[in-house]
């Protein structure tokens, strides 16, 4: 089971990709405030919004995992 908290999980998507919060809000469908929010423990996100985080998430790491840039 997946122990990270969303904060956790969009820093590590954050470090990976260099993205900013605006884009990374683009890509799970919320907006930046949201974004930082999140990224500051701030506030509890939606689980769809949760959903995308995890996938995103996986997405990267079977990037990393294939020896391919995360871009």
């Amino acid at each position: 089971m997946n122990t990270l908290t969303p904060s956790q999980l969009l820093a590590e998507i954050k470090a990976l990709t260099k993205l900013g919060e605006k884009a990374i809000g683009d890509r799970i469908g919320c907006s930046q405030p949201t974004v930082n929010r999140i990224l500051n423990g701030q506030s509890d996100c939606k689980s769809s919004t949760l959903m995308a985080i995890l996938q995103w998430r996986e997405e990267l790491r079977a990037v990393q995992n294939s020896g391919e840039t995360v871009a």
